[in-house]
């Protein structure tokens, strides 16, 4: 639960389901309706990453086939359970969910890329697109001091909820990464 850390008599609360990871369609759903039945009196879900897989756009080897089609439809299915549950969903975007884009802009001319941007509104990440059809369902969003946007993090009170993409095997060095 979170506590507002203002320290006042009258302290409002509100219960916030933190969902990391889930990489539909390889999420467990026995394990994901059960988690959805145990929290569903919380207030917001905050999905922190990672809706979906992405797997048939991944550059890297893969074992078995997973048509996107296949997997936009779980992907689909899961966030329309969580919109329909709560009544407020924030998700953080995850670095495969940003896939299709990054695979865009690798291998598409940048008029290319503008011409889908323009098609699409602007949009060229399938979860960003999908949140649309829901109301209470929103992209996190982060203006940094320099004015850019992001959206693989979000706030809550003096909690921080990200999915940054950085990694290192040298101890602190994604963490210091992450800080610039």
């Amino acid at each position: 639960r979170y506590v507002s850390s203002t320290h006042k008599p009258n302290v409002s609360t509100q219960k916030i389901l933190v969902v990391p990871d889930l990489h539909a369609p390889f999420h467990e759903a026995e394990m994901f309706a059960a988690m959805l039945e145990a929290e569903k009196d919380a207030d917001h879900c905050i999905c922190i990453g990672d809706m979906g897989d992405a797997y048939a756009l991944s550059r890297f080897l893969r074992y078995e086939h997973m048509p996107y089609r296949d997997e936009g439809a779980s992907v689909t299915l899961v966030m329309q359970e969580l919109a329909s549950r709560f009544p407020k969903v924030t998700v953080v975007i995850g670095n495969h969910d940003a896939r299709l884009e990054k695979q865009l802009r690798t291998h598409l001319t940048e008029d290319m890329v503008d011409a889908i941007s323009f098609m699409t509104g602007g949009v060229l990440c399938p979860i960003t697109a999908l949140a649309k059809r829901y109301p209470n369902v929103e992209i996190a969003k982060h203006t940094t001091p320099s004015g850019s946007s992001v959206d693989w993090f979000t706030t809550v009170g003096d909690a921080w909820l990200g999915h940054p993409e950085k990694f290192s095997k040298i101890p602190g060095s994604a963490l210091r990464g992450l800080e610039d």
